[in-house]
């Protein structure tokens, strides 16, 4: 996708060298968007460049710093392809920056119709190509349930919390951000996250084991 409208910038000329991957996001229910990436040590400055010529981007932080990877997260006040492919019913799996290029795979239901979704990404990006698309099966159960649970059982405050926790490390040991960081995140008080992220394990392990037996 080498183009695009206001609303997205695209790579700007001095970090095109860049190669990151952003395989994970967070979505908070006022547009506002966590996206957590990873680059080489080398690229982790031409990454925060980036972040501060993006017209939406509120900050790039790191967060975790490995021998052959540095990971990342970028703040967003909005990213209008993302939303546009969330109202088709899509999942952002991958953002790939490499070299000239943005490489996006995203997953969609099998009626969802191809030319929607291409639509969709040529409305902000409007070079965009559709490179491939294939069918998948999701056969496990066990998967299928927990997903239904999340979608259809948290709601989007606590779906929220416990993703942006699980994806910046907070169930780590040690622990790679720590509560107060991450309700810092999504503008909330520590109380507040602590209060979702703990109504979201509730739900999530009562309909793995059922409701606890009375004492």
């Amino acid at each position: 996708m080498p183009s695009g409208n206001d609303e997205d910038a695209v790579l700007p000329r001095r970090a095109r060298h860049l190669v990151a991957a952003v395989p994970r996001h967070v979505e908070g229910g006022d547009g506002r968007v966590i996206a957590f990436g990873s680059t080489n040590r080398a690229g982790l400055a031409a990454v925060r460049e980036l972040g501060t010529q993006l017209p939406n981007c509120e900050g790039v932080t790191r967060v975790d710093e490995r021998t052959d990877d540095v990971a990342f997260e970028a703040q967003f006040s909005e990213m209008p392809l993302v939303s546009r492919l969330s109202a088709l019913g899509g999942h952002v799996d991958q953002i790939l920056l490499d070299g000239d290029d943005a490489r996006l795979t995203a997953h969609f239901a099998p009626d969802v119709d191809v030319r929607q979704v291409r639509d969709a990404v040529r409305s902000v990006y409007p070079d965009a190509e559709v490179v491939a698309k294939r069918d998948v099966s999701r056969s496990n159960e066990f998967t299928g349930g927990v997903r239904a649970t999340l979608t259809e059982t948290l709601t989007d405050k606590q779906l929220e919390a416990l993703r942006t926790a699980y994806y910046a490390g907070y169930f780590e040991r040690p622990r790679d951000a720590s509560g107060e960081e991450i309700a810092e995140r999504l503008d909330v008080s520590n109380s507040t996250f602590s209060q979702h992220l703990r109504a979201a394990q509730t739900k999530i392990l009562r309909n793995l084991f059922g409701e606890p037996p009375e004492s």
